[in-house]
């Protein structure tokens, strides 16, 4: 999967500078697909994701010809998602609601003991487990794991060196390990074939 990609600038190729709507345009198709399955694995939903990514493209393209000076375009719009995501969790905190089949549960209504609910208590678990983690680990599992970025791509999208992710990516699997009640020794192998 590709990272979040700056387009040509113009000078190469023959392709659209991105100070012009085509770049912009461009710079959507380019990224538009890694940025929102971000917001999905954050959200879980998939309109939820949708719309704080568009909440994001909105905002960009009034800002479009600002946001250019950025030295780290990709790292920027990364920030942007994360705070819609943020935003967007803390709507659904006031909320506490978990929606199934159209009817409105609270989460301590779900029951376990349902085969019909046990992957949507694993996720909720996950995801749970996730949103406890500190904001860097948890970026850092989330591109690589879940949207499948290298190590490379995830530090440039975090705007960080690739040493500093590794350490986010160890700490955020013992940690989460912990959470899940999980020993890590068992759960290294596992985290290793997520795509």
């Amino acid at each position: 999967m590709s990272q979040v990609t700056r387009v040509s600038d113009g000078e190469a190729g023959g392709e659209a500078p991105l100070a012009s709507p085509q770049g912009f345009e461009a710079f959507y198709n380019a990224n538009v697909r890694n940025l929102l399955n971000y917001a999905y694995v954050q959200l879980g939903s998939l309109q939820d994701a949708e719309e704080v990514v568009q909440d994001v493209f909105v905002t960009a393209v009034r800002k479009w010809d600002q946001l250019l000076a950025a030295d780290n375009l990709n790292a920027l719009f990364f920030t942007m998602l994360k705070h819609r995501v943020i935003d967007q969790r803390r709507r659904r905190r006031r909320m506490a609601l978990v929606e199934i089949s159209g009817d409105w549960l609270t989460e301590e209504q779900v029951s376990a003991e349902d085969p019909g609910l046990k992957g949507l208590e694993a996720r909720l678990l996950l995801q749970t487990a996730l949103g406890r983690l500190p904001e860097r680990q948890r970026d850092a599992l989330t591109l690589k794991y879940f949207l499948g970025l290298s190590s490379r791509q995830v530090a440039d999208m975090m705007g960080v060196a690739e040493p500093t992710v590794s350490a986010h990516l160890k700490r955020g699997r013992e940690r989460l390990a912990r959470l899940l009640d999980l020993d890590y020794g068992d759960c290294r192998p596992c985290t290793r074939g997520l795509p």
